[in-house]
């Protein structure tokens, strides 16, 4: 292996993890004793074509099962290191979204709902918050009601866009805009 022949691992994507083909012949061989034996025990007399079909089956069962396991834990995987892009983007400064394009300013209006919902309240500070309202008022955004607390994410207020349904943007305690 390519960079840490003892742990099995290839970063560079050149060699196939053993791990990951034992997985699959685990899951594969599974399911296909759980189709063939589908197959003898229904009360038929199983023929080699009705063995294979019930062990293809169930093979393609288990492993559609373990890539959906795998696709689940890298969509975790994405999750989290979205988290760190956006502390790692946090700690660089708002300047760079603040002057972004406004389809891109407004991804990150609504990625600011969304972590709000996650964390049960506001992530920015007062200031941060502050920043980036001023900015989305200078770009045309307008606050729909008063702050609200009833929302998932805590208090808040409904910036309403130019185009488009209305955000729920968090708010920080002690925050009134």
């Amino acid at each position: 292996m390519f960079n840490q022949p003892i742990g099995l691992r290839d970063p560079s994507g050149l060699v196939v993890d053993p791990i990951s083909w034992t997985a699959v012949a685990i899951v594969c061989g599974g399911g296909a004793t759980v189709g063939a034996s589908y197959v003898v025990l229904s009360g038929r007399k199983p023929t080699i074509e009705n063995l294979a079909a019930g062990a293809a089956v169930g093979c393609g069962a288990g492993v559609l099962m373990l890539v959906s396991w795998i696709a689940a834990a890298g969509a975790g995987a994405v999750a989290i290191t979205g988290d760190i892009a956006t502390s790692a983007a946090a700690a660089r400064g708002l300047d760079v979204v603040l002057r972004s394009d406004p389809r891109t300013f407004h991804g990150f209006l609504k990625s600011l709902e969304g972590q709000a919902a996650r964390a049960k309240g506001a992530t920015r500070t007062v200031e941060e918050t502050r920043m980036i309202l001023d900015e989305a008022l200078r770009r045309g955004y307008s606050i729909g009601r008063d702050v609200e607390a009833h929302w998932t994410g805590g208090r808040h207020v409904h910036l309403r866009p130019p185009v488009g349904p209305d955000l729920h943007f968090p708010l920080p305690p002690g925050m009134i805009p």
